[in-house]
């Protein structure tokens, strides 16, 4: 006769950068999505976040016939494309992309392809050293690009001093609750 077996892909994350994939089989669904989440969960990727929500370039990845688009834009401008591929990022914890999908998208496709394409993004350390540049003129220069205002400056420990200074010299000023005269 017949053996009934079920194949289940899962789809993990943190919401913080952090995710991955499997599949699982198994005799019930629930024992496949529980096989599927296991292995997916061994298997995390480390994705870095521009800003916290968005990519720092467009990325592109394929599996089979399947090729996915993500394109970066600017953080707090949200998130367009198709249910699948918004699902996942969304839980790898992006809010600020567009993504695409062009030919054979079959589920397992799609979600291989987006990995993919997340494995070929470089994180603003990673380009700057690539260019030979410091890190904050790859920042100020992707801030420019997506139109964002400019990071605020770091101090330098001689304004630190100052600013030390400057914060004992001053008086605090403490608030009480306004009391019912009487």
């Amino acid at each position: 006769g017949n053996i009934t077996r079920f194949r289940a892909l899962v789809v993990v994350g943190n919401l913080m950068g952090a995710g991955g994939y499997a599949v699982g089989k198994g005799a019930s669904p629930q024992d496949a999505v529980a096989r599927a989440s296991r292995a997916a969960k061994r298997d995390l990727h480390f994705y870095d976040r521009f800003l916290g929500t968005a990519l720092t370039h467009d990325v592109r990845g394929s599996h089979n016939n399947c090729t996915v688009d993500i394109f970066a834009v600017p953080p707090g401008s949200g998130y367009k494309g198709g249910k699948l591929g918004r699902a996942i990022l969304l839980q790898l914890g992006f809010s600020a992309f567009t993504i695409r999908g062009y030919g054979r998208r079959t589920p397992a496709s799609y979600v291989y392809a987006t990995f993919n394409a997340l494995n070929n993004l470089r994180s603003v350390e990673d380009i700057a050293r690539f260019r030979g540049r410091r890190l904050l003129e790859i920042e100020h220069g992707l801030r420019s690009q997506k139109g964002l205002p400019p990071a605020t400056p770091r101090l330098k420990p001689q304004n630190l001093d100052l600013l030390k200074a400057h914060v004992a010299a001053s008086t605090t000023v403490d608030y009480a609750a306004p009391q019912d005269a009487a």
